[in-house]
């Protein structure tokens, strides 16, 4: 058998090397931070980064928070964020929201938001006026600069949802 023959196998993956996705090269810094609500860490809370219009060369980071309501944000499975404008916002966990009684569901319901909503007797439409049992999203504009970056939320549980500091 000649050398060349023995590379046909093996040229699909030499081929395959090259391709790679375009977010591989997007430069990252590491943005962490602690959510807390009413001076107590949050969590179970998703971070969310969308970025702004103007922030062409972002892409859409998100974690969940820890037991000390520490995040660290991902972007498409790498860790951190582009440099540039973010909308940040922060959406509570179900026990929070619905209070007391979602610690009561079944843990497979529990960890299913939709179903647990469900469950609770929450409307789940995305366009209901019904009122939850708290607030359950709050946002923020931030700025990523050139590096590392600690993005803290504070939130209260009886403030206007999008109006967080």
């Amino acid at each position: 058998m000649t050398i060349s023959r023995a590379l046909i196998p093996v040229l699909p993956l030499l081929l395959l090397a090259g391709c790679g996705d375009s977010s591989d090269t997007l430069k990252l810094v590491p943005v962490s931070g602690i959510i807390t609500m009413d001076g107590k860490p949050l969590e179970g809370a998703t971070v969310a980064f969308l970025p702004a219009p103007d922030n062409q060369a972002g892409a859409p980071g998100l974690d969940t928070t820890g037991p000390d309501g520490n995040y660290k944000a991902m972007t498409r499975q790498r860790s951190g964020l582009a440099p540039g404008k973010y909308k940040m916002s922060v959406t509570m966990p179900l026990l929070i929201t619905a209070g007391a009684a979602a610690s009561k569901l079944p843990e497979d319901i529990r960890n299913d938001p939709m179903m647990a909503k469900m469950a609770l007797g929450l409307d789940t439409s995305p366009t209901s006026k019904k009122k939850n049992a708290a607030p359950s999203f709050y946002e923020k504009d931030v700025e990523v600069p050139n590096e590392s970056t600690v993005l803290d939320f504070e939130v209260k549980s009886n403030a206007n949802p999008k109006a967080a500091k």
